[in-house]
């Protein structure tokens, strides 16, 4: 699976991020986590749209750090 294009604006702590998809069916799950602090935040979405599952997952991680 090819997820081409820019990452969200600013990662948490502005650095690398790291991204594990799992796919179901129709179903995406996509689990974001800041490789600095162990945190994770997961998203799940339709298997059609990886790059709006990946940006939700990457913006509920931000939130969840605090960054």
């Amino acid at each position: 699976m090819s997820l081409a294009g820019p990452l969200p604006p600013s990662p948490p702590g502005g650095g690398e991020v790291l991204l594990e998809f799992v796919r179901s069916g129709l179903y995406l799950k996509c689990t974001a986590i800041d490789p600095v602090t162990g945190v994770e935040a997961v998203a799940m979405g339709p298997a059609k749209d990886p790059e709006g599952v990946r940006r939700l997952a990457i913006i509920k991680l931000k939130q969840k750090t605090g960054r």
